[in-house]
């Protein structure tokens, strides 16, 4: 991860086509995307959804 001179964090990586959950961790604490639909993850907890085309 780098972090912008903006205090922004960003990170590139490849990911495959298709339907992808993910959380962030700010501070060890587990929070959703808020730019991206949500879906039932593991343990109940709701989780980001991006889909890769």
């Amino acid at each position: 991860m780098t972090r912008g001179g903006d205090g922004v964090w960003t990170l590139s990586l490849p990911v495959v086509e298709g339907r992808h959950k993910y959380l962030f961790l700010v501070d060890g604490d587990p929070k959703v995307d808020e730019k991206a639909d949500t879906a039932d993850g593991p343990e109940g907890r709701r989780v980001s959804v991006r889909t890769v085309k």
